[in-house]
């Protein structure tokens, strides 16, 4: 529905009309506002099948000429009574056997795939979001676990999953987590939903146990695990360091058996040297929050070394 504009002054508009689309209290007032137009088509024009939400509504009888005399009906209360407009370009007269575009869904008997448009808006969102979160180089690809960007993903994906479950959309939801294989990067797969495994969880308060948890969830990867103003490398994989960074051991301590590390800002130079050997690497930074004494840590960026032609 369009709004009849109010009449122009020199000033500019006077008694200016309408709600800001997409806030949530325009949805309850057109709800209330077109209250008057529900009351007209049920009591007045008698239509049996009649289903609105928000400014969107459809009609359903098997005359042509009815349907043609109610929207005639409808387009004169709206106009006299509610000062609305009947949108020209968003109707149509049709049998159902070729579907009802409405509230973002084809409508079909017996069958409701999505609207092409909101895959098409989906998956141009993800492409976004593949360009912000990876980078790929030459020698490597890097992937940015920005944590506002990720939070804002999760709820996208969610957003489109919660809209696409009210359809027949089980294989394009399959499609999409083929053609966007990326996300299982960032997140675990559990049905159509993305959960988030790059931030130690809020149990683990020592040192020790959010080190081994990075490890687990990164297996194969050396760990550039920040504590302080250095990266530390404990155990295993600090044999691993020593063996192929050269770098010397430090004070064991915090339940460790081997230690070893370089400053932060020499993060770049080892970088360059593992991905020319072809090693993985896992950066996981420290953060001002604190858990129980022990900083918070989530990972910052993951370096995937390419394979050689």
């Amino acid at each position: 529905m369009e709004k009849i504009p109010s009449h122009k002054t020199l000033f500019g508009t006077e008694n200016k009309r309408g709600l800001p689309i997409g806030n949530l209290a325009s949805q309850f007032f057109s709800n209330v506002y077109l209250n008057e137009l529900d009351q007209f088509v049920k009591h007045h024009l008698k239509a049996r099948y009649y289903v609105r939400y928000s400014d969107d509504f459809v009609l359903l009888h098997e005359e042509r000429d009815r349907l043609l005399r109610w929207r005639e009906e409808i387009q004169e209360f709206l106009r006299g009574r509610l000062r609305l407009e009947l949108n020209q370009h968003r109707q149509a007269i049709g049998p159902i056997s070729n579907s009802v575009d409405f509230l973002g869904y084809i409508v079909r008997p017996g069958y409701l795939p999505v609207r092409r448009r909101v895959v098409n808006r989906l998956k141009a969102r993800l492409v976004g979001f593949e360009k912000a979160l990876i980078r790929r180089r030459e020698d490597c690809t890097v992937l940015r676990y920005d944590q506002a960007a990720l939070e804002k993903l999760r709820a996208t994906w969610s957003s489109y999953m919660a809209h696409m479950k009210m359809g027949n959309a089980y294989r394009l939801r399959e499609r999409l987590l083929y053609r966007f294989a990326w996300l299982g990067l960032f997140f675990r797969r559990e049905g159509g939903k993305l959960d988030r495994f790059d931030q130690a969880p809020a149990r683990l308060h020592r040192l020790r146990g959010q080190y081994r948890f990075f490890l687990r969830r990164f297996p194969g990867s050396l760990l550039f695990f920040q504590v302080g103003r250095f990266f530390e490398f404990c155990d295993k994989q600090a044999e691993m360091a020593l063996r192929v960074l050269g770098l010397k051991r430090i004070e064991v301590r915090r339940g460790f058996q081997i230690r070893c590390g370089f400053p932060v800002n020499l993060q770049e130079r080892y970088l360059r040297r593992l991905m020319r050997l072809g090693l993985p690497v896992q950066v996981v930074r420290e953060e001002e929050s604190r858990l129980s004494g022990v900083k918070k840590r989530s990972v910052a960026e993951r370096w995937i070394p390419t394979p050689p032609q």
